[in-house]
Parts: structure tokens; C-alpha cells; sequence
């Protein structure tokens, strides 16, 4: 329950990096086209507290990744996709 939270503090820690690293391209910037965030990770971790403390649960990283293993993203396959460390 509380991976909300962690995915929106990993989201805004992104957005605070390409801030000061003079990144400009608006269009990957997730958060700005969404809420405060501040205010978005606080009701998250509020609203995870209803199934516990922090802690409960299984994370089971390994049958997540292994779920969203050779997944295409991005905008089209068109523009490319990686296999492995390589850009095709």
C-alpha cells in the first residue's frame, strides 16, 4: 500500500534532478500536469495506513520485474526501443 507514496517521492526526487541539471524539455516532466505533490505523497501514505504500518506486505520486486520483462514503452516502437545497454 505504501508504493504510492514512493512512486511519487521517486517522481518529484526526478523532477527536482532535471530542475537543476537545466533539463528543458517540459514534455517529460510527469508532475506537471498533476497535483502538489507534497500534498499527493502525504494523502497516499495517509490513506496506506488504513492497511498498516509501514513495513506489512511482500514487495516481490522479482515477480514485478519478471511480469513487465521485453514490455515496449515510450511514445511509439517507431522511435526505438533498448536491448539491453543498446538504443535501436
Amino acid at each position: 500500500p505504501y508504493a504510492a507514496g514512493r512512486f511519487l517521492q521517486s517522481m518529484s526526487a526526478y523532477t527536482d534532478f532535471r530542475s537543476i541539471s537545466g533539463a528543458t524539455d517540459a514534455s517529460l516532466d510527469f508532475l506537471a500536469t498533476h497535483p502538489n505533490t507534497p500534498q499527493r505523497i502525504d494523502l497516499a501514505q495517509r490513506l496506506a495506513r488504513n492497511f498498516g504500518p509501514p513495513g506489512i506486505g511482500t514487495r516481490d520486486r522479482d515477480a514485478f520485474l519478471a511480469g513487465i520483462d521485453g514490455l515496449l514503452y515510450g511514445d511509439t516502437p517507431e522511435e526505438g526501443y533498448v536491448r539491453g545497454q543498446t538504443f535501436l
